[in-house]
């Protein structure tokens, strides 16, 4: 779905299974968020326990935090690393829940794996 207007489309995905594991019921919903000073610079994310979702940084510095409740956006955590091996800015390109809580980004051009930890917005 692409709209004329400079809005980041988040998608929320619920499924519902039976007893038997069968999935029942699919809903999608889009969540328009102004993206006014948030451009391109986060690449995928995760959605976290506290019901926000953590965007991990492309080209960015630090994490952008999603409240879909509220509709409520900031950057979040430590800064991190400016530049990325080849010197390239496409560190991560993604991001995961792990069962810890804590979010991973998947390396593009990162040297590392972020470890991103929404409860104390700590990043290793």
């Amino acid at each position: 779905m692409t709209k004329a207007t400079a809005e980041v489309q988040v998608l929320r995905y619920l499924q519902r299974r039976e007893a038997n594991k069968s999935v029942s019921a699919a809903i999608v919903t889009t969540l328009d968020a102004p993206a006014e000073g948030f451009g391109g610079d986060w690449w995928g994310g995760a959605l976290s326990p506290d019901k926000c979702i953590y965007y991990v940084p492309k080209g960015a510095n630090q994490v952008l935090k999603f409240d879909p409740a509220s509709g409520a956006r900031e950057l979040i955590g430590p800064e991190l690393m400016t530049g990325a091996s080849k010197g390239m800015d496409f560190k991560w390109m993604g991001g995961v829940l792990g069962e810890d809580g804590n979010i991973y980004g998947i390396p593009l051009y990162a040297t590392q794996v972020l470890c991103f930890n929404p409860r104390t917005q700590e990043a290793t």
